[in-house]
């Protein structure tokens, strides 16, 4: 069997589907946790091409831009950053409401 058929009967996709997704919430949770960071730099730290291939991962994925996608998350403590923090909020018991839905 395929590592690739593999992959997708374990998580549910392809390999690279996951990596969009990884990089995705990487972004997201880095723009909640770090507001004064720029799109731009941003989506340089995760090794998008350029911004506007972020948007377009934005688009494709949560079906919005960046900034409305964070805007309307209303998780400012995100528990995918939460062993790269100091914050104690930043834990999964610090998690406020608000989820992303992915669009797949």
């Amino acid at each position: 069997m395929a590592a690739d058929v593999r992959d997708v009967d374990e998580i549910g996709c392809s390999p690279k589907l996951y990596a969009r997704i990884a990089r995705f919430q990487g972004a997201l949770d880095t723009k909640r946790l770090f507001p004064e960071r720029t799109w731009l730099n941003i989506a340089h730290q995760f090794g998008f091409a350029d911004q506007m291939h972020m948007v377009r991962d934005f688009h494709s994925l949560a079906g919005k831009p960046p900034s409305q996608t964070v805007a309307e998350s209303n998780d400012m403590h995100p528990w995918s950053l939460a062993e790269f923090t100091d914050l104690p909020s930043a834990t999964p018991t610090g998690i406020r409401g608000g989820t992303i839905s992915l669009r797949l």
